[in-house]
């Protein structure tokens, strides 16, 4: 049996000037829209992001799990020991029946190496994250590239822990060269008195050999490590593993308070609230994170489990925000170093895109010099932004939901996700439109200096100087005059061909989810007897078939269609399927060793055929499967049968 050491208090004594814990996340609650848990997926992406190695690719992953007898036991007995009165709650947080822990982790990355003291200063050129990280808020990071500015965004995990409670387990290169384990706890709580002395409320729980405060090391931390994690440690692997204890999420109780809407997660219905939370979050922010790279290759791996059940999210996400990683990777190509016009076939479902240089000219009174608004550019480019309209993604059943109708607003090289811009109301039915702005690398540190300390907005008022204000403010408004032109051109284009949405949308979407609103000539799923010949009116058909409903398949290769077969009388019906592809040079008709069909009717589900007797009056299932996804048309064929 192993035994585990317990962990030394250390309890931040009040000097002059210090902050006290509580302040500390005030900080990221003002003028911000993020949810905390939002934020916390954000801030610990980015980190994971900045702390990647050049030579792997970085794995971010989210773990929601519930907390075993096991845990509770080591959480109390060693890593949160000798608990003050002021942090009783804390005890009442890790007994708590039902209650859960939220692992966030990376691999890949540099860990939290550098110095293990706080009173260490590292040389000149080497890392100091370690104490960044762990000990210090408020601290700016200097690396070009970098998306954190302001240090604060680190406290996010203690305002989602309900005990303001969490636990480091780091993997990094000590100062021998080898790879060290270090492990420490903290609490960032309200500050309190005890024993006539005055505390910040800061509290952090490490090596209880040592008389300063620093991280438990070595083999006794990998032990302790691994019995507290569930995400392990490979041989030589280099990563950061943060555990925060007795999550709380935000719930809809009717109250208008938000503290009163505040629960911890104690049963599997939050959890699964709490899981859907922070998928919601990592798709938000990780998206350009999963976007294919020149190479092909998703920059970083994501991960989401929820009770030890894998949510294969990556795939997901890259799915659900395919437009907007569509129109990053042609902001990517217009900023690459040998940019070049691509040949790679565009998407069948873009209808109009279109990529602008947003190219500024300041005015030649302003005493600057160019290379303090532009860098080393003799354009005069502050970023690219790329516009698209498309036909619009079907609301999926379940799993992510992504924007729409929206600008999305991201730094440089971080591709950090700053905010989503709606610019103005969209509602051309079957379209939907997506952009992508992301600021030179000259120009990323303007762009940065404007944002407030949860990194969600650009203000240019608030930039750190008149050069950064002029860069941020002109290029906003230049954006969203492009964009805006870019959407009114797409509505005097539909009013000069005088053609519905709906004739634009069912000619090139990739499903049809029509119903007997629709007129004969612009149905494309139900296609009933012949015309007349002769010209005359048509009359009401004997036995029709038409596609009411369609769901795509999560992988865009196919669909589920409810078709409905309606006949004047109690018949069987013969119903044919033609396939289409709606290409950029035409339509084209698929055949059969294209496509698959199978046909639902109930019990029996016939495969492959393109024709199948269906009864009359009665609703099936049709699914279709092709070998690539395109932009599929259904016709429908009936013939009544005796």
């Amino acid at each position: 049996m192993i035994t585990h050491p317990s962990l030394r208090r250390f309890s931040k004594p009040r000097r002059a000037g210090d902050q006290t814990s509580g302040g500390r996340g005030k900080l990221l609650k003002t003028n911000s829209d993020l949810t905390r848990v939002e934020l916390l997926i954000r801030e610990t992406l980015q980190n994971s992001w900045d702390a990647r190695r050049d030579d792997l690719r970085p794995t971010y992953g989210v773990r929601v799990r519930e907390s075993d007898a096991k845990l509770k036991y080591l959480l109390l007995n060693n890593v949160f020991t000798d608990l003050p009165e002021s942090l009783e709650g804390l005890r009442r947080n890790l007994t708590a029946a039902g209650s859960h822990v939220l692992e966030i982790f990376d691999r890949g990355t540099t860990g939290l190496d550098g110095p293990i003291r706080a009173s260490v200063e590292s040389a000149p050129g080497e890392p100091n994250n370690f104490n960044s990280f762990v000990f210090d808020i408020g601290t700016t990071k200097s690396t070009p590239g970098s998306g954190g500015t302001y240090g604060f965004g680190k406290t996010a995990a203690f305002e989602v822990s309900g005990a303001h409670a969490v636990v480091y387990w780091s993997v990094c290169i000590g100062a021998d060269g080898d790879p060290e384990h270090r492990l420490i706890a903290s609490v960032l709580h309200d500050p309190y008195a005890e024993g006539g002395a005055r505390y910040t409320g800061a509290h952090w729980w490490g090596d209880p050999d040592d008389a300063d405060v620093i991280p438990l090391t070595g083999s006794r931390a990998d032990e302790l490590g691994q019995a507290l994690f569930q995400t392990p440690f490979d041989a030589g692997e280099l990563g950061t593993s943060i555990l925060i204890i007795d999550p709380v999420i935000t719930v809809d109780s009717g109250q208008t308070d938000e503290a009163s809407r505040r629960v911890a997660v104690r049963n599997s219905d939050l959890a699964d609230r709490l899981t859907a939370q922070i998928e919601r979050a990592v798709g938000i922010h990780a998206w350009p994170k999963v976007t294919p790279d020149s190479n092909g290759q998703a920059p970083m791996s994501v991960q989401v489990f929820s009770q030890d059940r894998d949510r294969e999210l990556g795939l997901q996400i890259r799915e659900r925000y395919s437009r907007f990683g569509d129109a990053l990777m042609q902001v990517r190509d217009a900023q690459a170093p040998l940019a070049t016009t691509t040949q790679t076939p565009r998407p069948s479902h873009i209808v109009r895109e279109e990529t602008f240089a947003i190219q500024l000219r300041p005015s030649r009174s302003q005493k600057q010099d160019d290379s303090e608004f532009f860098g080393g550019r003799a354009d005069n480019v502050a970023g690219h932004v790329h516009l698209s309209l498309s036909l619009a993604d079907p609301v999926p059943r379940s799993g992510l939901i992504s924007p729409s109708n929206t600008l999305c607003l991201m730094r440089s090289q971080a591709e950090l996700v700053v905010y989503y811009d709606e610019i103005l109301p969209f509602d051309e039915p079957g379209l939907s439109w997506h952009a992508v702005f992301k600021p030179t690398p000259e120009c990323d540190k303007h762009f940065a200096s404007s944002e407030p300390s949860t990194h969600d907005a650009w203000t240019p008022n608030a930039a750190e100087n008149e050069v950064a204000t002029y860069v941020v403010s002109k290029s906003l408004a230049q954006i969203r005059r492009k964009a805006r032109n870019f959407l009114e051109e797409t509505r005097a284009i539909n009013a000069k061909e005088e053609r519905s949405v709906r004739r634009v949308a069912t000619a090139l979407r990739s499903f049809v989810p029509l119903g007997p609103e629709s007129s004969e000539q612009d149905k494309v799923g139900a296609v009933t007897t012949p015309r007349s010949k002769s010209g005359a009116a048509r009359r009401q058909p004997k036995v029709r078939a038409e596609v009411t409903a369609s769901l795509p398949d999560i992988d865009g290769l196919g669909h589920t269609l409810s078709v409905l077969v309606s006949a004047l009388e109690n018949t069987n019906v013969q119903v044919r399927a033609t396939l289409f592809a709606r290409t950029p040079d035409g339509r084209m008709e698929l055949l059969e060793d294209e496509a698959r069909l199978s046909w639902n009717l109930g019990a029996e589900s016939v495969s492959t055929a393109f024709e199948h007797s269906v009864p009359s009056n009665s609703s099936i299932e049709l699914h279709v499967r092709t070998r690539t996804a395109v932009a599929l048309e259904v016709v429908l064929d009936t013939l009544e049968q005796a």
